[in-house]
């Protein structure tokens, strides 16, 4: 029996796919575009997966079609993906195995290699490369986890194949889109622009502050040893939310907030109670998107998950649907499946504390597919591409060197038309606890691309 969030992914997926075989998703009212016909040797939803986020990725619809209607379609472009090759003036790709209904998790070194489809455009099967990297494949693999029970960027074969600071999918998409066009030269892509997306995690919403009376007490006597001032919530360190606000100039963000019970040192969060805490939260909630950050704990607690997002949901008075785990700690699908049942819909957890890069091989919003199921569901997934303390606790760059390593991935993002997305801490603005130097750093994370 599959638990009620598998069930409703289930549901979800079966409905796309039958919504599919009569005219794809994809398929809008506003596309003029004249669909890129698509054949394949067999059928599964790993493929109507992967070509689905090519066709959101291209702007461009694309059918699936039976074999004579493909044959006779001359005069449309064609995409072929099988064992063997029928036409010659379609664009072909070799299909594997790891496609098929059924077959096991892979990783990506099992699939980039030119000795597994030595006829094909890519030398390897690139849709089932992609599918890898997007599904997550390699996780639900037997894996060392790291100090803190994650599967780590050393654990992924994209690391030691040198394609983490890269978004492989989107790379490969745009290949291939090229590939299209040099055989159909009347075929227009429609690339999205590229946009940005600022979050923050708000694990300690004040070095000071709604800390109890007496860690407050503590706290503060050390603040006024140190400072030679009383410390006030206007020159608490970790109380930079105006300066962010003004810092983003409108930009659209997503915050998460650490609302469990103190647990220091894994969950250091202040008193959720403070009348000081829960007038922040709203006033952050009144120029961004608020979400939880479901504590250190919540990995493969529904009940953690639940209690937290309701907390948060009675401080703003509104439903949540964003979540980003504290410290990152998630596993596949255990996790995403608890989030479907508590009601998120979107999570932001999609990248690695120990490495830069994209985790996914894509910058781009995507819609989680549930390997262990086999279906897609409908849990958004928003990567990121660097966070803060990745930066400086775990690639102990210099400022300037962290600056240069943000241009080049911001770069990489641009070319590929995705979406720029970062994970910054309000507690890294403080310049006594070893940031000096790193608001530099924060700017040139922030700055928009021309096009925004």
């Amino acid at each position: 029996m599959l638990k009620p969030a598998a069930q409703a992914a289930a549901l979800w997926s079966r409905g796309a796919h039958s919504a599919f075989y009569q005219l794809p998703l994809w398929m809008s009212q506003d596309h003029t575009q004249a669909p890129i016909l698509f054949l394949s040797d067999f059928d599964s939803p790993r493929i109507r997966y992967v070509v689905q986020w090519l066709s959101d990725y291209w702007s461009v619809p694309v059918r699936w079609v039976n074999e004579a209607d493909f044959l006779t379609s001359t005069a449309s472009p064609r995409l072929h993906y099988a064992q063997t090759r029928i036409i010659d003036d379609a664009v072909f790709i070799q299909a594997g195995s790891h496609l098929i209904n059924g077959a096991p998790p892979y990783r990506l070194s099992d699939v980039v290699n030119p000795e597994h489809a030595a006829n094909a455009p890519f030398g390897f099967d690139v849709l089932a490369a992609m599918f890898c990297l997007l599904a997550r494949t390699e996780e639900y693999l037997p894996f060392t986890p790291d100090s803190h029970d994650r599967f780590s960027a050393k654990s992924d074969s994209a690391y030691h194949l040198g394609y983490l600071q890269q978004p492989m999918a989107d790379v490969w998409g745009k290949q291939l889109a090229q590939l299209l066009e040099k055989q159909y030269p009347r075929l227009v892509f429609h690339w999205p622009k590229p946009t940005s997306l600022p979050t923050f995690d708000i694990d300690m919403a004040f070095a000071y502050q709604a800390r109890g009376f007496a860690r407050n007490l503590y706290n503060k006597i050390r603040f006024l040893a140190y400072h030679k001032q009383w410390p006030t919530p206007h020159n608490d360190p970790y109380n930079r939310y105006a300066f962010i606000k003004h810092a983003l100039q409108e930009q659209q963000s997503r915050w998460f907030w650490l609302v469990c019970r103190s647990n220091p040192p894994l969950d250091p969060a202040v008193d959720i109670e403070a009348r000081l805490f829960r007038q922040t939260v709203q006033f952050c909630s009144q120029f961004a998107d608020m979400g939880i950050h479901p504590s250190y704990n919540s990995l493969n607690n529904h009940e953690i998950i639940s209690e937290e997002k309701s907390v948060l949901s009675r401080i703003l008075g509104t439903d949540i649907t964003h979540s980003r785990q504290h410290f990152l700690r998630f596993r596949l699908p255990t996790t995403y499946r608890m989030l479907l049942e508590a009601g998120i819909t979107y999570d932001y957890s999609m990248g690695y504390a120990d490495a830069v890069g994209f985790r996914a091989g894509t910058s781009r919003s995507f819609m989680w597919y549930d390997f262990e199921n086999d279906c897609s569901t409908p849990l958004h997934i928003q990567p990121f591409a660097l966070m803060d303390v990745t930066l400086k606790n775990y690639l102990h760059l210099s400022p300037q060197a962290a600056i240069d390593l943000v241009k080049q991935l911001r770069q990489t993002v641009f070319e590929t038309h995705g979406c720029w997305s970062f994970v910054w801490h309000n507690t890294s603005f403080d310049k006594t606890s070893g940031w000096f130097g790193w608001e530099a750093v924060f700017w040139s994370v922030l700055e928009p691309y021309p096009s925004e």
